[in-house]
């Protein structure tokens, strides 16, 4: 029989990388080249130290008013992950269905 390891919760000290405007227009990334003479992207980066806090157990101190994210229990039909367009069939309609139900959300853009 299968046994799994429970690992008890730490904090993860990293850094984020956060938007950093390269100059006042408003931000652009081209895929093609760009026109000549002008950036391929104005968007830059900005990387802050973090604490990631391990939440185990205390899932239910956060949600999307709160902190923007929540934690949802859901087991996927989707197992393999690799065929791209059953992926976009049926995987992106679960995940979907499951951000309407659990968020309220009218509308989802995947």
């Amino acid at each position: 029989m299968a046994t799994a390891a429970v690992l008890a919760p730490h904090d993860v000290h990293t850094s984020l990388n956060y938007f950093s405007a390269v100059n006042d227009e408003a931000p652009y990334n081209y895929v093609q080249a760009p026109p000549p003479g002008v950036l391929r992207s104005n968007v830059g980066a900005e990387s802050h130290p973090t604490v990631i806090h391990d939440i185990r157990g205390q899932e239910h101190t956060v949600g999307l008013d709160k902190t923007g994210f929540q934690f949802v229990k859901h087991v996927s039909e989707e197992k393999d992950f690799l065929d791209d367009a059953a992926i976009e069939v049926k995987y992106y309609k679960e995940v979907e269905e499951l951000l309407k139900k659990e968020a309220g959300a009218k509308k989802v853009f995947i």
